[in-house]
């Protein structure tokens, strides 16, 4: 009998172990209004004036945050902030910072063509009166689309991919362009600053 027990527990212990691990790296997640958010895809992408916007996204919902710098630091929101954070739910309303909003981004790494940040705000959307609390904001390690490495610095592949489209007529032009997949779904997103 005691043969049959550790024969068992063998076999429940070979079977209960499993080489399925995921990673979580790139990271955009927080929560908002109390509800869990994670970014399937995100992105950062470096403007001309030296800010960086941050992008996350769900299959229906975006959040899109802009630094005026890349330092490390911390960056606080406000109605008349170069820092702003906006947010698009699932049913198009945008809420921003820009619109009597607060909260702060504080950039802990800027490394190898990637960016990882802490982040909270409560946005408003402008002209109704109600407000979106994010909180609990975590960006790790999201790679920068256009970061060009300086020689010598062993920083990710640089350069920057093209991706155009006419959208309702409209030419659209991205700043850069990436591809992930997940799933066995493959996803093709182009950013500007826009």
């Amino acid at each position: 009998m005691q043969r049959y027990f550790l024969f068992l527990a063998l076999i429940g212990l070979i079977t209960s172990c499993s080489s399925d691990i995921q990673t979580n790296t790139p990271a955009f997640q927080g929560e908002v209004d109390n509800v869990f958010f994670r970014a399937n895809n995100s992105t950062a992408v470096l403007n001309s004036d030296g800010s960086v916007t941050i992008f996350g996204e769900t299959a229906v919902e975006l959040i899109e945050v802009t630094a005026s710098s890349t330092a490390v630091g911390t960056y606080e929101f406000g109605t008349d902030s170069p820092n702003v954070a906006k947010f698009t739910t699932f049913t198009g309303n945008t809420y921003t910072t820009e619109n009597d909003g607060n909260g702060k981004i504080e950039i802990t790494g800027f490394e190898a063509g990637t960016i990882t940040a802490n982040l909270n705000f409560n946005a408003r959307q402008p002209g109704v009166n109600d407000t979106l609390n994010f909180q609990r904001g975590i960006i790790f390690q999201v790679p920068i689309g256009n970061f060009t490495p300086e020689p010598g610095d062993g920083g990710g592949t640089g350069g920057n991919t093209d991706f155009a489209a006419t959208v309702d007529g409209a030419s659209f032009n991205s700043a850069m362009a990436q591809a992930s997949e997940n799933g066995g779904l493959i996803f093709i997103t182009g950013v500007n600053s826009q």
